[in-house]
C-alpha cells in the first residue's frame, strides 16, 4: 500500500523491472481508498512480459483523490515463484486531453 497524508488523485503508474526475470509481475491489480479497508477497483493487468530494467506504463482512469492506494500482485513471471520486486515504482497523475 502507498499511504498520502493528503488525498492524491492519481491515474498513471510506472514500474521498473529489476534484473531477476523470475520476479517481475505479470498480472496485476490498482485500488484507491481512503483507509486501508475499503478499495475502488481502478485498473487490471494482465499478460505482462519484461526485459530487464525495462520501464513500463500503466494508465487507469480516475478523479478522485484517495489516501491509500493499494497494488495487488496477482502472478509473477516465475510462479510459482514466492517473490515479486521492482527497482522502481512510481504513482501520479497524468493530463489527459480527448480533443
Amino acid at each position: 500500500e502507498i499511504h498520502f497524508d493528503n488525498p492524491v488523485s492519481a491515474n498513471y503508474l510506472t514500474i521498473t523491472a529489476r534484473t531477476n526475470s523470475k520476479e517481475h509481475p505479470t498480472s496485476f491489480e490498482i485500488y484507491g481508498g481512503q483507509d486501508s479497508s475499503n478499495f475502488n477497483k481502478l485498473g487490471e493487468y494482465a499478460n505482462l512480459t519484461w526485459q530487464t530494467s525495462q520501464e513500463k506504463g500503466f494508465f487507469f482512469i480516475n478523479d478522485v483523490a484517495y489516501k491509500v492506494y493499494k497494488i495487488k500482485i496477482l502472478t509473477v513471471s516465475g510462479s510459482p515463484h514466492p517473490c515479486v520486486s521492482f527497482t522502481k515504482l512510481n504513482l501520479g497523475k497524468i493530463n489527459v486531453n480527448p480533443y
